[in-house]
């Protein structure tokens, strides 16, 4: 047996992936309309948009009045209508326009989520695995599997272990062309495939499908550094799909975000996500995460500036020491924290996880003459904090003193901050692997990497 036969096949998608932002065909059928005991037919086009809303669009175009007349009464009267389609009834329709043009009228609108696609099939077996898609993840090298069609063996696999289950994702950004329209155009590219499969042959429970797929779609996001979702997910019953969930879910638009990630998967990631998993089983713990990757997230995308990602960062790292420090190492009192300056709850953080509070030499060295005659520039803690203070507590002298800074210096220590969270959560998680290092004085992807400082037991 060669070594390309051997390989696993490449996940295929449950739907069609010719570009980004191309609206994907759903249906084209006939719609049921019930008003008073009255039904009628027409034709309806469904499809899920990218642009200028994201979501499920319906279209109709038809000639007879009393059609027209249904929806401009739904239009009034929410209510005055049901629909099905396939004798299935859908999600609320939300009619949003209505106009004629040569004695034919066209009605357009949105599908309130959740959407479900059910195929036509007898019964409705239970699922046995699901696949899903994800936009816009970034590439990381995993391990081999051959491609469906070509003569292809790629490093595309990324596997995902847990006790009852495991999630596979496969890579499916091999079309050069289409990488390059998504880096030029932005919005929304198909870059992944995933399953969510039991590995104990026992078939999964919505509710759990649900779960893990909401808490896999946080996970990825923290590893990607952008908010990014399971779209499309798929139920699977002996190799054939018998549903799709169309529903829309909360997705960045492409563009590029460092992050954390280093660019060899490896076992060590892989086992991130159970230690995750685990983590947010406790609904105290997995609200907590979700508010500091939530922050990170929107920091790590500059929403709201440089003021709103300094006080969004503020706000993890308070969460972070309550959670951290006091909670679960119990290294201070709740009591004894109250005395504590917001400055001295970052230097205790980076102390757990052996990092350095003065900023690195490399930035020193650039910025040295106004450190020479401020000192207290070279310390992150107090630094940042004085940033965010000059914000929240803003008075003259505190904005003058912040205006003197050269926004390079502070978009420096917004990324120290950043970088630092992004550990702070890897900490938690027990991880003792690489990061590319955003604070590195490398800029080439590889060349970047550093091992965890609590792991060496160096300083940053």
């Amino acid at each position: 047996m060669s070594l390309q036969s051997s390989l696993p096949i490449e996940l295929e998608p449950s739907i069609n992936n010719l570009k980004p932002n191309v609206d994907i065909p759903i249906l084209k059928g006939i719609l049921i309309m019930t008003s008073e005991n009255i039904d009628l037919e027409c034709m309806i086009n469904i499809k899920f948009t990218w642009f200028p809303r994201r979501g499920v669009e319906f279209f109709i175009e038809d000639s007879r009045v009393k059609v027209f007349e249904l929806f401009s009464k739904f239009m009034d009267q929410p209510n005055s209508l049901q629909f099905k389609i396939n004798n299935t009834r859908i999600g609320q329709l939300l009619c949003r326009k209505i106009w004629n043009k040569d004695n034919q009228y066209f009605i357009s609108g949105l599908i309130n989520p959740p959407f479900l696609f059910f195929f036509e099939i007898q019964s409705f077996p239970r699922i046995q695995s699901v696949k899903f898609h994800i936009f816009n993840f970034k590439g990381i090298l995993g391990d081999l599997v051959r491609s469906r069609k070509q003569s292809k063996i790629s490093r595309s696999r990324l596997r995902f272990p847990m006790d009852d289950y495991e999630i596979i994702i496969d890579s499916m950004v091999s079309d050069n062309n289409k990488e390059y329209e998504l880096k030029n155009e932005g919005g929304y590219g198909l870059s992944h495939v995933g399953e969510l499969i039991s590995t104990k042959n026992e078939y999964l429970k919505e509710k759990n499908i649900d779960e893990i797929l909401n808490l896999f779609s946080l996970f990825l996001s923290f590893l990607d550094g952008r908010r990014l979702q399971a779209f499309f997910r798929t139920g699977i019953f002996q190799k054939q799909n018998i549903w799709i969930d169309f529903s829309n879910y909360n997705q960045a638009t492409y563009s590029y975000l460092p992050s954390w990630l280093p660019q060899q998967f490896n076992d060590k990631i892989a086992s991130l996500w159970k230690n995750f998993y685990l983590l947010c089983t406790n609904k105290y713990d997995s609200d907590s995460m979700y508010l500091i990757v939530h922050w990170y997230l929107s920091a790590n995308k500059g929403d709201g500036g440089l003021e709103g990602s300094i006080i969004l960062l503020q706000n993890a790292y308070e969460l972070m020491f309550r959670w951290l420090v006091i909670e679960k190492k119990q290294l201070i009192s709740s009591k004894e924290s109250e005395k504590l300056r917001a400055s001295d709850k970052i230097r205790e953080l980076l102390k757990l996880i052996k990092c350095d509070t003065v900023i690195p030499y490399h930035y020193q060295f650039y910025f040295q003459e106004i450190i020479s005659k401020n000192h207290s520039l070279k310390d992150f803690p107090f630094m940042f904090t004085e940033i965010r203070n000059s914000f929240v507590h803003s008075n003259r002298k505190k904005r003058e003193k912040l205006n003197a800074l050269p926004n390079d210096y502070l978009n420096i220590i917004l990324n120290l901050g950043i970088f630092h969270v992004e550990l702070l959560i890897l900490y938690l998680l027990d991880y003792d692997g690489n990061v590319a290092s955003r604070i590195s004085e490398s800029k080439w992807r590889g060349s970047d990497e550093i091992v965890v400082p609590w792991f060496n037991n160096k300083i940053l």
